[in-house]
């Protein structure tokens, strides 16, 4: 089990390396107003209409709104690492708080509950207003000759891992 753990955190932290091998004349510039569009409108959306349903499917439309929303103009420049740190941020504040939270009175836990919701405005603010920076660096990108990739290898019947290195052209 360990070692699936640890097969799972090393795809994980090289995610963000990896991009689809795709032919260097096959990728195109993409845009930055797309991009913030892109994340401005899967966060607003999702959760306006989550706000708006009075049912159970509205906390998914919400969650989906506020957690990865936001990191969508990442994904559309093929920062997957980025995009998923920030996922992972507005998460960890959402359970840092619950933890904090489950010994006190409700006078303390609306504190919490507000600063924790400070903290995740913040963080949907600041990932939707770098969501350029991430196209500028995938159209920095298009122009190199070639890519080093890390690609893991894993053999779940001998129980071996590891990684290989791969340069394209």
């Amino acid at each position: 089990m360990r070692k699936i753990i640890s097969i799972v955190i090393i795809i994980v932290f090289l995610s963000g390396v990896l991009y689809p091998l795709e032919a260097q004349e096959a990728r195109k510039p993409k845009s930055e107003v797309t991009a913030v569009l892109l994340s401005l409108g899967a966060t607003v959306i999702p959760t306006r209409v989550g706000l708006r349903m009075r049912s159970e499917f509205s906390l998914y439309l919400i969650g989906f709104g506020v957690f990865i929303g936001p990191s969508t103009g990442h994904f559309y420049a093929n920062q997957w690492m980025r995009g998923m740190a920030t996922v992972c941020q507005r998460l960890f504040i959402i359970l840092g708080g619950a933890a904090l939270s489950e010994d006190l009175e409700f006078g303390e836990r609306v504190g919490i509950a507000l600063l924790a919701g400070v903290f995740i405005i913040v963080s949907v603010l600041y990932d939707i207003g770098t969501a350029p920076a991430s196209v500028r660096k995938y159209n920095e990108s298009i122009g190199k000759t070639g890519e080093v990739y890390f690609v893991p290898k894993i053999d779940i019947k001998e129980e071996s891992y590891g990684l290989s290195l791969v340069y394209c052209f």
